[in-house]
């Protein structure tokens, strides 16, 4: 591990508080549940239960939350998968979460790969970083900050509740 300037992290907080956000989704719910029954709803939940537990991991960026947002983009892959094939009410939608879904998924993949250190992560995929150097390396740290949302200041920490707090308030009473 080199260790550099700070590593920025604002990528992490959109994160973090959308997937939080997004836990909050009573239409997801609702609208699985119609179309699909007990079985739309208990995948509704699902993803809603798993939004949690990413959003509460990028905020936390500890070493054990790096393996959650780290496997988050695979599970994003396979949910896509059983979407395009099994849940996509025409071609548009299946083309469009074809598309877009597998990009961002690595698009996040690379980017918390890359802050492994800023997790405190261990594990590392040398083959990776061998075949991608310029998208999973190096490896940086800043050693002036705490990392997450204990290293924010108390302004910053009440700014990113009251964000999440009116965005699931109005999530809530518009539906």
């Amino acid at each position: 591990m080199t260790t550099h300037n700070h590593q920025g992290y604002t990528f992490g907080w959109i994160v973090a508080a959308s997937n939080l956000i997004t836990t909050t989704d009573p239409a997801l719910i609702n609208d699985w549940g119609n179309v699909f029954g007990f079985w739309g709803s208990i995948v509704a939940t699902t993803i809603n239960g798993w939004s949690l537990v990413v959003g509460i991991s990028a905020a936390a960026v500890r070493p054990w939350s790096w393996y959650v947002v780290i496997l988050s983009p695979v599970l994003f892959a396979i949910f896509t998968g059983f979407y395009v094939t099994a849940i996509a009410p025409n071609w548009n939608a299946r083309i469009f979460a074809g598309v877009l879904f597998p990009i961002g998924s690595a698009i996040c993949f690379v980017y918390f790969y890359k802050r492994r250190a800023l997790f405190g992560a261990q594990s590392r995929w040398s083959w990776l970083e061998r075949s991608c150097p310029k998208l999973v390396g190096p490896d940086t740290l800043s050693t002036e900050r705490v990392p997450g949302f204990r290293g924010l200041s108390s302004v910053r920490q009440g700014l990113f509740i009251a964000v999440v707090a009116i965005a699931i308030l109005m999530r809530l009473f518009h539906s």
